[in-house]
């Protein structure tokens, strides 16, 4: 069920014309971000974690988990401090 805020739902529309997925999607994707067969999205080159990604990015992604159910980033753990 759609739960995105109201404000962002308005943001999508005025970025993309339609509160529909596919204009998040390509944005994303054409910023360098991959979809996977799990809707979770592999950064893009050089994205660690949430913060380094664009306001853009970050609202775009939001939406499609708020709006569409899409999973955010699938991001490494990385080791564990064994101290």
């Amino acid at each position: 069920m759609p739960t995105a805020h109201h404000e962002l739902r308005q943001i999508m529309e005025e970025r993309f014309g339609s509160i529909m997925d596919n204009g998040p999607v390509a944005f994303l994707e054409k910023a360098g971000y991959i979809l996977t067969k799990d809707f979770l999205w592999h950064p893009k080159p050089g994205i660690t974690e949430y913060k380094e990604m664009t306001q853009t990015e970050w609202e775009a992604m939001v939406f499609l988990r708020d709006e569409w159910d899409y999973g955010m980033l699938a991001l490494s753990e990385g080791p564990k401090d064994s101290s």
